[in-house]
């Protein structure tokens, strides 16, 4: 008998044990513990998550995918340049051609339009019409890149000083006689003479120095990302 009581009495105290738990509705599990604990701890995921809300909806900073696929398309300009600036010499020589049918070796080539001009009234052969149009391509490529700079963000006044420089170069119209593309670029070292500078110093300039400053606007295209990440997140 006594041995039976003893059982009886644990399991009346479990049960009531029990019943005090789920009738008390301030009761605490662990975790509930750890969470009042730490309420900073319960607010920090909604604020990362609302700072990456604003990081890809924001009209003010690009959205992530986007971005990235300008980059690429800039890296495929840059890879096609390339290619052209192996031909430099190839590309001089269509110029000097060019400019002996049209009876202009005065002046120095001074537009895109100019160059668009040579390949489709003064291009003797399809070497000269290839490398013009080489060069004519890239050129378009850069202009469609400055649209979408320009329809990617909102921007500040730098990346906006930037994007205005870019398309003002790539202009049809825009005079490049005067550009001169510095170190570490070579393409004015690389024409023979002071003659062949003075003449093309400036068209064989114009497409690093736009992807110079289209590099330069990414960069603080993402910086700008990055702030507005970090601001969201605090």
């Amino acid at each position: 008998m006594p041995s039976h009581s003893k059982r009886c009495s644990s399991a009346s105290h479990r049960h009531v044990h029990t019943l005090v738990g789920l009738s008390n509705p301030t009761a605490k599990t662990s975790g509930e513990e750890k969470e009042a604990a730490c309420p900073e701890q319960r607010t920090q995921q909604p604020r990362l998550q609302f700072a990456l809300e604003r990081f890809t909806s924001s009209p003010a900073c690009p959205q992530r995918k986007t971005m990235n696929e300008v980059k690429e398309a800039l890296r495929n300009v840059e890879q096609k340049y390339k290619l052209f600036q192996q031909q430099q010499f190839t590309f001089i020589s269509a110029l000097e051609h060019s400019r002996e049918n049209a009876h202009s070796k005065i002046q120095p080539i001074s537009s895109i339009e100019q160059v668009q001009s040579y390949m489709e009234h003064h291009c003797n052969n399809s070497t000269d019409q290839r490398i013009l149009l080489m060069f004519l391509d890239v050129c378009t490529e850069l202009s469609k890149l400055c649209q979408r700079f320009e329809a990617l963000h909102s921007g500040t006044p730098v990346t906006n000083n930037l994007l205005e420089k870019c398309k003002a170069l790539v202009s049809q119209s825009n005079d490049l006689s005067s550009l001169r593309a510095k170190y570490p670029h070579d393409v004015v070292n690389h024409l023979s003479c002071d003659e062949a500078r003075n003449h093309y110093g400036g068209v064989v300039s114009l497409i690093p120095i736009v992807l110079d400053f289209m590099k330069e606007w990414i960069a603080h295209s993402e910086k700008l990302s990055h702030k507005v990440l970090q601001h969201g997140a605090t």
